[in-house]
């Protein structure tokens, strides 16, 4: 059984330094001893944590020019990211997955790679492969996929209204009948974890225990890849969700776009 991943690839690049003096041309600092690494991010960093839990992963890479994120930080700091790129519309060519697929993840950042992600959802649905959505754009582009986990900025665009204002468990239910979604999930950056399941018709809460927030990139990839590994090695849906947020408040506590080990998927269960 493999998992495959189609969406954006992003090249993340970190600069970290320390400053000890103000430019005499600017009040900014002038950096000094910087250290330069490059890491996977986006459906990148998704291939990354899974393919540190199991070698069945397959990442549709088309290695065209990469959306380049750089991140500046100064004594483990943050101040500043500069983002260089562009859409770029991308035909998948599906017939290049391997032929065990049984789970997809769709890892959506908007750069082009899934504008049409109706249609690639629908051809994988009709191989029978279950499809799991990181979405950016709104709803109604991933109609039919099996589960779509999104975050509360993107579930309140989606309802135009603050999380806080509406019935939950009555806003996700019409969101899994108006897209035929039957699995639907938000993540609140830290808050509790919401899981609407169209047979039990019932929201399940998840309550989220962050000790220490030092850097949230990436962890919505750490839960999604978790999430899916988990399911495919027969973990109910439940149990690889309880499971994935905890890997996922562990990523938060790591500088810069972190990859889960197997010795930290361990501690999570255990």
């Amino acid at each position: 059984m493999t998992i495959s991943i189609i969406g954006d690839i992003i090249d993340d690049e970190y600069w970290h330094g320390k400053s000890n003096r103000i430019s005499p041309e600017a009040p900014i600092p002038v950096i000094s001893d910087v250290v330069k690494s490059h890491r996977l991010g986006g459906a990148g960093n998704v291939w990354q944590n899974l393919f540190n839990l199991t070698e069945d992963v397959y990442l549709y890479d088309p290695e065209l020019t990469r959306p380049h994120k750089l991140r500046i930080f100064i004594d483990n700091y943050l101040i500043s990211r500069i983002d260089t790129e562009s859409y770029q519309p991308v035909n998948i060519d599906l017939s290049q997955l391997p032929e065990d697929t049984k789970f997809c993840i769709l890892s959506d950042y908007n750069k082009g790679m899934l504008h049409n992600s109706q249609s690639i959802i629908d051809e994988l649905n009709n191989r029978g492969i279950k499809t799991i959505v990181d979405p950016k754009k709104k709803f109604d582009k991933y109609k039919n996929c099996w589960l779509l986990k999104t975050n509360k900025k993107e579930f309140e665009e989606e309802v135009s209204a603050k999380i806080n204002d509406i019935d939950i468990e009555e806003s996700m239910k019409e969101i899994s009948i108006k897209y035929n979604i039957p699995n639907i999930l938000i993540t609140t950056g830290g808050g509790p974890l919401f899981f609407f399941n169209a047979i039990d018709k019932k929201v399940k809460e998840y309550r989220t225990k962050v000790s220490r927030v030092i850097d949230v990139t990436g962890a919505g990839d750490v839960f999604i890849a978790v999430l899916t590994y988990l399911i495919s090695t027969g973990n109910t849906l439940e149990e690889a969700i309880a499971i994935a947020n905890k890997a996922a408040t562990l990523s938060v506590s790591k500088i810069g776009t972190y990859a889960i080990t197997k010795e930290d998927l361990n501690d999570c269960i255990h």
